[in-house]
């Protein structure tokens, strides 16, 4: 049995596929999208993520309810461990010090356990959920915790972005299409904003925002700070050690007693219905004296304490709808999902922010656990291993629509990939009962293949033999499965998935982006570095944005290929985000003399101690205030003097709290460390100049007034822009100074009376290096819309000298580039440049010509 998990910060869920009937005494949940969800045996939707150990034995540990009594009696619990997770951070509990992927062990084994009683057998797999902000490290610590409770976690599917789980629920009983849905997940501890977009039954994940250290754990931290400060407006100033366990306990308490005021305030018909606040037999002053607190608060006053933190999540919308490159008008709906989402002033919030988008909850306890559910239902099948490979096939049991894809991957019989000279020789078959054997359309360099739009029996499950053979005919895999067609399936567990965040590594040369956030998965990229020395070994940074988060690590080099040799990163980010790839080395004469596997390796993140981040607070905060009394730039000294110096008391207030939360100190010591200390710029021209130089041809665009050219102009400039953010975000340096080629281009092709400055033209060489740059963005253009075609029945016949026509005109620009003198003036270098890539701007549109013409083709056979 496989079931669907949601491990939040605050409150977990578990969910099978299907109405499934449960053992005696357990009374389970079906929810519209095909799912039934699991409840503790005390009848509880959800499971409280609170673990409790023994004092007098640490194999005794109690999970969910059991342990947030002990909080109610005064012990101090471990709560909401989640936000620890990835880092090196100790929660100490009775002596004992637990890791938060131990935690989670814990949990998830409860969980499991909580599943096999329920379902009255055993669980071996599970989907697990995870905020789609995750780190690398928080990902795998996650998974690592799920194979430690006893989790068959193999298959990297079995991870999940919770965005993605809870659309898969949702879009299960949504048939609009085409479908545009912002998805608000707030949980206990996470915050996460998802795009998504349903285009012709295909989902795609567009753009993500989001905060993993916002949700209802803080909303509830507020609470409890009010209560501190009114008790010090009585003049009772509470007492409280971090490091003390019985303090720690308060703390718990105070806590619980918070959420369940929180709970109290939204059942209320309107915001001024005030509800009591009962402080009895915790509270005690700094001299030893015991004091109660009853108090009253209003909705409308705790949506106040709350008000930055909502705004918080109302901007991550904002962005990310920039970031999808739409509008707030063009989404169908916004989807609340999260416990935390019950609060009428989330809702409130929305509505005000983006008034006209329907703002619609679904199932917010249950929804995430349901997709992670569906996409359980829809797990590869691993068919006994073959003859030295191992074979995944991704495909459902039930699919509703008439055709489907059948795609799978090969690999070696240890999980690695395979030789490359292996998987030249294998062939991949698929046999049907009316269509017969066909071919897979590919067998990639990581092994993966399709059968696209395959045709389903609409009256019976279609029969199907997979088979895998050498070039001799040898037959070295075969197995037969079905897949039964459906309308009411809900288009099964497909979504594209993307990044949530840009993943590089960094080179010498800058950030080479591995996958770019929000494209899709899977991405490959090929990097080759220059051997400066003969070292046995190799590790690449990889950065996640503009954190470091782990390494790509080659052991093992030869030391004979000598200086000037090259080592090229075959890196692949595959669809469930995990990194994959091998290294070639080759000698400086580029003859390959080795194939290396790689390591990728997500060390924890380190978290300081409360008294170094206090130091580090004190320090950035003296240079802060020193910087704003002597700076000269004003611009400099106003930043100082209000957004930077805002967030340092933003810092200073988390410092304050009663239980101070590291990580998110941590966090906002980064950014404010970043602020009082920007890096240098080392990019030339610099951003400023870049900047001010796209200013001065706003500038001059504007004075066109109604010019026929100047709405083109306009949204040439905004695309430069674009385009020099990203590069320079990367430190790409070939990028940037292509960038500031097209910026200069732009400003020297407006009319005369526009005003605009003349260019200063690069010199030569750079010139050729940006002209080479356009040439081969061309050359991906092509090379992509050649190989999606190539398995196009009239290709070789039609289509394939159609494209070699268009590659013998890049290369012929490339030859035509290079032939051009590097001693040549700018002005003159650029003209023949400019001659030598004649016919570039047309590039685009004669490609799309064959593409149109691809089209039709299929068309006219009855494609779709």
């Amino acid at each position: 049995m496989i079931i669907g998990i949601d491990l939040g910060t605050t409150h977990s869920a578990i969910a099978v596929q299907g109405q499934a009937t449960l053992t005696p005494g357990f009374d389970g949940t079906y929810l519209p999208c095909d799912v039934t969800a699991i409840p503790t045996p005390y009848g509880e939707r959800t499971v409280p993520s609170v673990l409790w150990v023994d004092p007098d034995d640490a194999t005794k540990v109690l999970v969910g309810i059991d342990a947030v009594q002990k909080a109610e009696d005064g012990v101090s619990p471990i709560m909401f461990s989640k936000r620890s997770i990835g880092s090196d951070e100790l929660l100490a509990i009775h002596g004992h010090r637990l890791t938060a992927t131990q935690v989670a062990t814990h949990i998830l084994a409860h969980l499991k356990q909580i599943a096999e009683q329920a379902l009255g057998e055993p669980v071996y797999r599970a989907v697990i959920t995870h905020p789609a902000y995750f780190t690398p490290a928080q990902v795998e610590q996650t998974r690592q915790a799920a194979v430690d409770a006893g989790f068959d976690m193999s298959l990297p599917e079995q991870m999940l972005m919770e965005p993605a789980a809870a659309a898969l629920a949702y879009l299960h009983g949504d048939a609009r299409d085409p479908l545009t849905v912002l998805t608000y997940d707030l949980g206990g501890g996470t915050f996460d904003v998802t795009i998504l977009e349903r285009r012709q039954g295909v989902t795609s994940l567009k753009a993500f925002e989001g905060d993993h250290l916002l949700g209802g754990y803080n909303f509830d931290r507020r609470l409890v700070e009010w209560i501190v400060r009114k008790a010090e407006a009585g003049g009772r100033k509470v007492a409280h050690d971090p490091d003390n366990p019985q303090d720690r306990g308060l703390w718990a308490r105070l806590m619980l007693l918070a959420e369940n005021v929180k709970l109290r305030l939204s059942e209320q018909h309107t915001a001024q219905v005030p509800v009591p606040v009962r402080v009895q037999n915790l509270l005690v002053d700094t001299q030893g004296r015991p004091f109660q607190l009853n108090e009253r608060i209003t909705r409308a006053e705790f949506t106040a304490l709350i008000a930055d933190h909502l705004e918080t999540t109302v901007e991550c919308c904002r962005r990310a709808i920039a970031k999808a490159g739409i509008t707030a008008a063009d989404l169908d709906l916004i989807l609340m999902v999260g416990g935390s989402t019950y609060g009428p002033w989330v809702g409130e919030a929305l509505q005000a922010a983006f008034d006209g988008v329907p703002v619609e909850s679904f199932e917010q306890d249950l929804s995430v656990a349901a997709g992670a559910a569906i996409r359980a239902g829809a797990l590869p099948r691993t068919p006994p291993a073959g003859k030295g490979i191992r074979v995944m096939l991704d495909v459902p049991t039930k699919w509703s629509l008439e055709s489907i894809d059948i795609v799978g991957s090969v690999a070696a019989d240890d999980g690695q990939r395979l030789d490359e000279a292996l998987r030249g020789r294998l062939r991949v078959l698929l046999t049907t009962p009316d269509r017969g054997t066909m071919p897979a359309q590919m067998l990639a360099g990581d092994g993966g293949f399709r059968f696209a739009e395959v045709e389903l029996d609409l009256d019976e499950p279609t029969e199907f033999r997979l088979v895998i053979a050498d070039d001799q005919g040898l037959e070295r895999f075969s197995t037969r499965f079905q897949v039964a067609y459906g309308e009411d399936v809900g288009g099964g567990a497909q979504i594209y998935r993307s990044l949530p965040r840009q993943l590089s590594v960094k080179t010498a040369e800058g950030l080479v982006p591995l996958a770019q956030e929000g494209a899709q998965l899977p991405a490959q990229v090929d990097i080759t570095l220059r051997r400066l020395h003969a070292d046995a070994s190799l590790s690449v940074p990889i950065y996640m944005e503009e954190i470091d988060v782990g390494a790509v690590r080659v052991n093992d080099l030869p030391t004979d290929s000598g200086e000037g040799g090259t080592v090229t990163l075959d890196l692949t980010v595959t669809e469930e985000g995990q990194i994959k790839g091998s290294a070639k080395v080759a000698t400086r004469g580029g003859e390959v003399i080795a194939t290396q596997r790689v390591r990728i390796t997500f060390p924890p993140m380190v978290i300081p101690s409360l008294n170094e981040l206090r130091e580090k607070y004190d320090e950035l905060e003296a240079q802060r205030a020193q910087d704003a009394a002597t700076a000269q730039d004003r611009v400099r000294r106003l930043a100082l003097t209000g957004a930077v110096r805002n967030l340092g008391a933003q810092i200073a207030t988390l410092f304050e709290e009663l239980q101070p939360d590291r990580q998110e100190i941590h966090a906002r010591l980064r950014e404010f460390e970043r602020s009082v200390h920007p890096p240098a710029d080392d990019m030339s021209p610099t951003r400023a100049v870049f900047v001010e130089r796209a200013e001065s041809c706003r500038a001059s665009i504007a004075k066109l007034d109604n010019h026929p050219s100047a709405r083109h102009f306009s949204g040439q400039l905004d695309q430069i822009l674009r385009d020099g953010e990203a590069a320079y975000a990367d430190r790409n340096r070939r990028r940037w100074a292509q960038v500031n080629h097209n910026l200069e281009a732009l400003i020297q092709r407006l009319p005369k009376e526009s005003g605009g400055p003349a260019p200063e033209l690069p010199v030569t060489p750079l010139l050729k290096d940006m002209f080479r740059h356009d040439v081969d963005r061309q050359r991906e253009l092509l090379d992509g819309e050649r190989d999606r075609h190539a398995q196009h029945p009239d290709y070789d016949g039609v289509f394939a000298s159609r494209y070699d026509a268009l590659d013998g005109a890049l290369l012929r620009m490339e030859k035509d580039i290079d032939e051009v003198s590097d001693d040549l003036p700018p002005p003159q270098g650029l003209a023949r440049l400019q001659l030598a890539t004649r016919g570039l701007d047309q590039m685009p549109r004669r490609i799309r010509d064959v593409v149109s013409d691809v089209g039709s083709a299929v068309k006219g056979r009855g494609g779709p």
